[in-house]
């Protein structure tokens, strides 16, 4: 490929690619093309890229970088609920860690006040078997 194929634009009339040969610039697209009336490759090629888009061609190329603005914000958008998402998640496992280690202190401290109150009934069950005849008295 030579450099003026590389640089050539898009057909104005369709927006396809187009080429250089034979002293021409030639659309693959419709076949539109610069004639035969250009003494060099290179002058052919400067004529093709001064040319106007066709309104539809351009119309189409708006089109086009609209919606590719419209897809890069949605694919931001979705890259940061993602991010928030996974952020809200760590948060609420943080979370649920340290309420679950809250809970089992808790529980811990409520064992604790049960064994407490078991041994205390055991030792009053205790105290009023030891006197034959007395009622077990509150003290």
């Amino acid at each position: 490929m030579s450099d003026v194929e590389e640089d050539l634009k898009l057909c104005f009339k369709c927006g396809a690619e187009a080429i250089a040969e034979y002293g021409c610039v030639v659309c693959n697209g419709c076949g539109m093309w610069t004639g035969e009336g250009f003494d060099t490759l290179e002058d052919a090629a400067a004529w093709w890229n001064d040319q106007p888009l066709n309104d539809l061609v351009q119309a189409r190329i708006n089109q086009l970088e609209a919606e590719n603005d419209e897809l890069s914000r949605m694919i931001s958008l979705e890259i940061v609920e993602s991010m928030r998402l996974e952020t809200e998640q760590a948060i609420g496992i943080e979370f649920l860690r340290s309420r679950i280690a809250e809970l089992e202190r808790q529980v811990d401290e409520a064992e604790a006040r049960i064994d407490e109150f078991e041994s205390a009934m055991i030792a009053r069950v205790d105290g009023c078997q030891r006197t034959d005849s007395q009622r077990c008295r509150s003290t």
